[in-house]
């Protein structure tokens, strides 16, 4: 992860690409392209991660239902 004095690969190519002022409508529609961008990307990584591992649905229920709560006062 960059630091507040570095900027990432990221960063340095966006600010290349878009060396311009943009409008609040077109900042908005930019920050939903790379928001549904990035959604699609954890959304596959997701799907790929439980066909993978066989999780099926009573897994994901299960784990929602799980405690795992530490003691506090031990």
């Amino acid at each position: 992860m960059a630091t507040l004095n570095t900027l990432s690969n990221l960063q340095l190519e966006l600010i290349q690409l878009f060396n311009y002022d943009l409008s609040d409508e077109q900042l908005r529609e930019v920050k939903h392209i790379l928001s549904n961008y990035f959604s699609e990307k954890m959304d596959k990584e997701l799907n790929d991660f439980i066909s993978k591992n066989n999780i099926d649905e009573k897994i994901i229920e299960n784990w929602g239902n799980e405690h795992l709560r530490s003691n506090a006062k031990q």
